[in-house]
């Protein structure tokens, strides 16, 4: 089992790192928008690229999705708008508001082995690799690519408070521990670990972006829509 490829005794949930992809734009826009470099009026157009520092970037539809505000490029996940944003961010400004959801760092869970992940900075390029950050690296951080590393646990918590407009719960895998008689009951308590600072606003637009990823005819996951379930989501 230890030499199989496939490592199944990875638990990817904690151990596992992998780009989080487009999952990261939820993030991405409340970061954008708490720090002002949009509004929830503020258009991009999307061609299907952005053409920058001599070369393309594209979207992930070939076509575009013409002009978007940032609720519908959630919805319809356009990699321009977002590139758009990480330029106006930069990438230190983008770090500090994804960090503050607990990206990068162990969530603290109790198991053995977690790994922390990575959320670039401009310092951390320095002394890892010598040389100096580059803007073109801020767009493909914006989509969740590049250097960005998250385990699917991170992403989880984070996503959980984007519903709790911006508590950050600790994740426990025990409830309680009982000993041999009723007074020896330890029950594990909710413990909120940080609130972030953005505004309750930021956090609805982004909200029914997310819902409408699902709900919406143009969303990428219409096709999960359960008329008996409200369900957010983002592919």
């Amino acid at each position: 089992l230890t030499r199989d490829r496939n490592h199944p005794m990875l638990n990817r949930s904690i151990s596992g790192i992998y780009p989080p992809g487009s999952t990261y734009k939820a993030l991405v826009a409340l970061a954008a928008l708490q720090e002002g470099v949009v509004t929830p009026g503020t258009t991009f157009f999307c061609p299907g690229y952005l053409e920058f520092g001599g070369r393309r970037y594209r979207c992930w539809r070939d076509h575009g999705h013409g002009s978007v505000a940032v609720s519908n490029a959630i919805i319809q996940s356009c990699d321009v708008y977002f590139y758009q944003c990480g330029l106006r961010l930069g990438v230190d400004r983008l770090a500090h508001w994804v960090k503050a959801f607990g990206l990068g760092e162990k969530t603290g869970v109790g198991m053995p082995a977690e790994s922390a992940g990575l959320i670039p900075t401009s310092w951390w390029k320095k002394q890892a690799m010598g040389v100096p950050w580059q803007k073109g690296e801020t767009l493909s951080i914006a989509i969740g690519q590049g250097f960005v590393a998250t385990t699917p646990l991170q992403m989880t918590l984070a996503y959980a408070a984007i519903a709790n407009d911006g508590k950050v719960w600790q994740p426990h895998v025990v409830r309680r521990i009982e000993g041999h008689g009723p007074d020896e009951v330890e029950e594990i308590k909710g413990r909120l670990k940080n609130r972030i600072p953005i505004d309750q606003k930021h956090f609805d637009v982004v909200k029914r972006g997310l819902f409408g990823v699902v709900a919406s005819n143009q969303g990428t996951a219409h096709a999960i829509r359960d008329k008996n379930i409200a369900i957010a989501g983002k592919t």
